[in-house]
């Protein structure tokens, strides 16, 4: 159950503190906090042990802050929340299973005969893929952008070729593209955590077929975007890292559900 309050910990603080206010986020996250504590006492897992789960997710919040921006450099702190994770769940594995309770009983009622340390590793899951998995895909994007590399001021050339014969010029001009106005849909916000959703039902299903297709699919639907983007190729090396990263966080909650012992 350890590993799972810490994965509740940490998904709902950061879902809190994606508030428009800053103050609110802090005070709903807080909320959160204690509402997993509560959950961990009345499930009849050791306090000490629930207190450094709880702990553990008002930790990374404090140390994640920086991650939605863009002068971070997190992936010590990703790295530090996996280990926390997997001593977790060594901790679930040496501790004895708590004894059971009357929230315990109703919620194995309720959830076809689950325990409450399975429904809460699910619903952690669930509430990581929402939004600390975005940020983790942004801090990974981060750290891999070269900061030596400044963007060149000023209209970009035209490519192409020209031949001029006397007065008149023949040749195939690619032309220059404007850069269009920024989309006010937030679409890699809401199709990342759609995503690693559908990743993660279907690594626990089994249906490898179907992952594949998604997976093929999602590079079908960015081909056309990549291929323009021939010069530089940075594109194609964005929604490579950003997609691995992606699949990765789903991949690892997929494995984590499958070798949990509650």
């Amino acid at each position: 159950m350890i590993a799972a309050l810490l994965l509740v910990a940490v998904g709902a603080g950061d879902l809190a503190r994606g508030a428009r206010s800053l103050a609110l986020g802090w005070v709903l996250a807080a909320v959160a906090w204690s509402a997993t504590l509560a959950l961990g006492l009345l499930g009849g897992a050791p306090p000490i042990a629930v207190s450094l789960a709880v702990l553990g997710g008002v930790a990374w919040s404090m140390a994640a802050e920086g991650l939605s921006g863009s002068r971070s450099t997190p992936l010590p702190v990703v790295a530090l929340l996996a280990i926390a994770v997997v001593v977790a769940l060594a901790a679930d594995g040496a501790l004895p299973a708590p004894p059971p309770t009357v929230l315990g009983a109703e919620v194995a009622r309720l959830a076809g005969g689950a325990t409450l340390a399975r429904v809460l590793l699910v619903l952690g899951a669930v509430l990581v893929l929402l939004r600390t998995a975005n940020l983790i895909v942004r801090a990974t994007l981060v750290q891999a952008v070269d900061r030596r590399l400044e963007p060149v001021a000023g209209r970009p050339a035209a490519s192409g070729w020209r031949v001029r014969l006397g007065s008149r010029e023949i040749g195939a001009v690619e032309p220059v593209v404007a850069a269009s106005a920024p989309s006010r849909l937030r679409g890699g916000r809401i199709i990342g955590p759609l995503e690693r959703g559908f990743v993660l039902a279907l690594a626990l299903l089994g249906a490898w077929a179907a992952l594949g297709a998604l997976v093929a699919a999602k590079g079908i639907v960015r081909f056309p975007e990549i291929s323009r983007d021939r010069p530089s190729g940075s594109k194609a090396e964005e929604f490579l890292i950003g997609s691995l990263a992606s699949w990765a966080v789903a991949g690892a909650l997929a494995l984590l559900l499958a070798v949990h012992p509650a």
